[in-house]
């Protein structure tokens, strides 16, 4: 019995860090997104109001490109972050089974995550856009500069 009471011990704290993470994941996302938004549409537009006075049309198409990587990426985070949310869902309910498995007749479960992995590849994908974007507004400062 004192093994039963130890295992329901361990999964309570488990489960109970399980949804303090996603609670805490889900806060973090207002809060990464806006800083990643408002950042680089507020430095692009800077310079395009304040620096270059007539945007030439032959360069627009980069920024265009910039802001559409810039975008996708922050789509691609806040698809991240969704995933990362039903990724702790999951586990929560992998936990709850892995429990009334236990309780009923030991432990002899398989359990999966589809949402295992796809966190991770949306953050490099996520690192990726927004490198492209950087790199396409550099581009564009650059040929502004040159052009000047």
């Amino acid at each position: 019995m004192e093994e039963k009471n130890g295992f329901n011990d361990w999964y309570i704290r488990v489960r109970e860090k399980f949804v303090d993470r996603q609670y805490d994941q889900a806060k973090e996302l207002d809060r990464i997104l806006f800083t990643l938004s408002s950042g680089f549409f507020g430095i692009s537009f800077a310079f395009i109001s304040q620096v270059v006075v007539i945007p030439n049309p032959e360069f627009a198409w980069k920024i265009i490109v910039a802001w559409a990587f810039t975008v996708i990426s922050i789509i691609s985070s806040i698809i991240s972050y969704l995933v990362v949310f039903y990724d702790y869902a999951e586990e929560i309910k992998n936990l709850d089974k892995m429990k009334e498995q236990r309780d009923k007749n030991g432990l002899d479960l398989t359990l999966t995550n589809k949402y295992k992995g796809i966190p991770e590849l949306l953050n490099i994908l996520t690192i990726v856009f927004l490198v492209l974007g950087f790199l396409f507004m550099i581009i564009y400062i650059a040929d502004h500069l040159l052009e000047a």
